[in-house]
């Protein structure tokens, strides 16, 4: 796929007992409106006092113009294995994974394949958007950190189509935190201590320039 930008997804990464975790939410919202959203974000301590929407999430979702804040990722079913929760070869991997809302994949001429994995524009080759569900899990009586995740990238001109059909900018929320992973089986030969998490907002507008608090990049 051409240049493009997770837009939905969380994921971690280890490495023996470090781990690190990464989170990723996008929503549309007002140019108008976009800066002051954005700082209230870069200010909240807490995720779960002020995130980041999935479509039609009513806890989250703003309606009152300028501050208009929209989801169109549809999530899944986090936590949800159905059957697969006695299979321990499913690995603990969810389904279905998130997805762009119909009415979305509809206003762009968006078509999947039938898992939801390559989303294509009309006459496009390459996919303009993918989705990759992993998991690294094995059958092991010891809780051990294992790399697994679910996340959504988008390419750029899809991304700049989304936001000059809805008169809208996109919001990007990263959050990344470090841990060390501590059982009775685990040395304590290092000592990492408490490492701070980190938190970025972005706002992408139809242009392609990707803003960040300080920065500004120009992209597709």
């Amino acid at each position: 796929m051409a240049e493009s930008i997770f837009v939905s997804g969380y994921w971690c990464e280890c490495k023996g007992d470090l781990v690190e975790n990464i989170s990723i939410s996008s929503a549309l919202l007002n140019p108008e409106a976009a800066d002051a959203l954005a700082n209230a974000l870069r200010s909240a301590e807490d995720s779960n006092g002020f995130r980041l929407p999935n479509y039609l999430d009513e806890e989250a979702e703003f309606h009152k113009p300028p501050f208009e804040l929209l989801g169109w990722i549809r999530e899944g079913r986090p936590g949800n294995y159905g059957i697969d929760q006695f299979d321990p070869y499913a690995k603990e991997v969810t389904y279905p994974p998130d997805s762009v809302d119909d009415s979305f994949t509809a206003m762009l001429g968006l078509s999947t394949d039938p898992e939801g994995r390559e989303w294509h524009l009309q006459r496009g080759i390459l996919p303009s958007l993918t989705c990759e569900v992993w998991s690294e899990k094995t059958i092991n009586p010891r809780e051990e950190p294992f790399r697994h995740g679910q996340r959504n990238a988008a390419s750029c001109r899809l991304l700049k189509k989304l936001c000059a059909l809805t008169g809208k900018e996109l919001i990007i929320e990263v959050r990344i935190s470090r841990t060390e992973h501590r059982s009775r089986y685990s040395r304590r030969d290092n000592d990492f201590g408490y490492i701070p998490p980190s938190h970025k907002i972005f706002i992408l507008s139809s242009n392609g320039i990707l803003t960040d608090k300080d920065k500004s990049y120009k992209l597709g």
